[in-house]
């Protein structure tokens, strides 16, 4: 009787282990489903070896020290840099494979 009952407590135990994973897995989809993936707004620089550049240029050359860099400053050199990309394959041959 013991031994039957040791089981049935076993099971009971598995079958909720079962549920608290499944609403685990559940909810778990559910959020990746409702937040919506961030838009990289500089997706053609580096931004730290940016800021790191800035910075040590600044230092170096200029007499107010600088400390931070400005999100609109990164996305300004990553247009800077799209412009530059764009205006290089337009300048390219009609003919050829490589860019």
């Amino acid at each position: 009787m013991k031994l039957e009952a040791f089981l049935a407590y076993c099971q009971r135990g598995q079958a909720a282990q079962a549920a608290v994973d499944e609403a685990c897995e559940t909810a778990a989809s559910l959020v990746e489903k409702s937040r919506p993936r961030a838009l990289n707004p500089t997706q053609f620089i580096n931004r730290a070896a940016v800021r790191d550049f800035l910075l040590e240029y600044a230092r170096a050359n200029r007499a107010h020290k600088f400390e931070r860099v400005s999100s609109e400053t990164l996305q300004a050199i990553n247009e800077a840099v799209r412009q530059q990309m764009i205006a290089h394959v337009r300048r390219l041959p009609s003919k050829g494979k490589t860019i």
